[in-house]
């Protein structure tokens, strides 16, 4: 009598990533900065007649982006870096973390809408998404059972 041995896949799951300001903060650049020279005009303008803007934290920048940048069509373009484009497209998310599945699937929208369209597969986005060391990209590790 022989024996078959069996092989089960177990798909490891979808990775998840989040824009930790901490990281960027223990990178010596504040996370505050960074992202206020990414915000749009109403958010600008809105935050420039605050009463005391030293009062203001990365999350207050973040919800405005949510609520008003993310609706500017110049927030993220096709024309921009690639860890730009997630760096905001993580940023403009409602719901954190984001999956790698529905990151690649906005980053993929974006540019192949674009004039000169580009492609990019999931695994080649995994890795430059681990390469990052500027925008505070981080991968959510699920915790250990």
């Amino acid at each position: 009598m022989t024996t078959v041995d069996q092989e089960i896949a177990v798909e490891a799951p979808d990775p998840s990533y989040i824009v930790d300001p901490s990281f960027i903060e223990g990178s010596g650049r504040s996370a505050f900065k960074i992202l206020q020279s990414r915000l749009c005009p109403a958010c600008v303008q809105k935050f420039e007649k605050s009463k005391d803007p030293s009062k203001l934290t990365f999350d207050d920048l973040r919800k405005c982006v949510q609520q008003s940048c993310a609706q500017d069509e110049g927030f993220v373009t096709p024309q921009m870096p690639l860890l730009e484009c997630a760096f905001r497209l993580l940023l403009a998310s409602t719901s954190e973390p984001v999956t790698l599945t529905e990151l690649h699937r906005q980053v993929i929208d974006l540019w192949s809408n674009a004039p000169w369209p580009r492609h990019i597969s999931a695994a080649s986005l995994e890795r430059a998404l681990a390469s990052d060391t500027y925008y505070g990209i981080m991968e959510l590790r699920p915790a250990a059972k």
